[in-house]
């Protein structure tokens, strides 16, 4: 592999790393904020405590489908966007931005 089609792999490979830690970093924060525990989201969901353990672990690749869902168990909305624009926002967070 050329040098810069390895440099192109390991942008790729970093930015997709980086999503997906910002979004298990994102849920776990949320998750504290609105004071849900594991066991309370795993009930929402309909899943196995593991399964929401094994969700914002690490090393889990969620597929985008599972990723609504946990944001529509919490309440929440997901939005991405791009460099420069908050990824996400809650329903709240944007009716109380417009004064709402």
């Amino acid at each position: 592999m050329s040098g810069k089609k390895r440099k192109e792999t390991e942008a790729v490979i970093a930015a997709e790393e980086g999503l997906r830690v910002d979004v298990q970093y994102h849920l776990s924060m949320r998750m504290v904020a609105l004071g849900i525990s594991n066991e309370e989201l795993a009930k929402r969901l309909g899943v196995q405590v593991r399964s929401v353990r094994r969700m914002l672990d690490s090393s889990m690749n969620m597929r985008l489908k599972t990723i609504a869902r946990v944001y529509q168990a919490l309440g929440d909305e997901v939005r991405f966007g791009s460099k420069g624009a908050p990824p996400w926002q809650s329903k709240k967070d944007r009716r109380e931005k417009k004064g709402g």
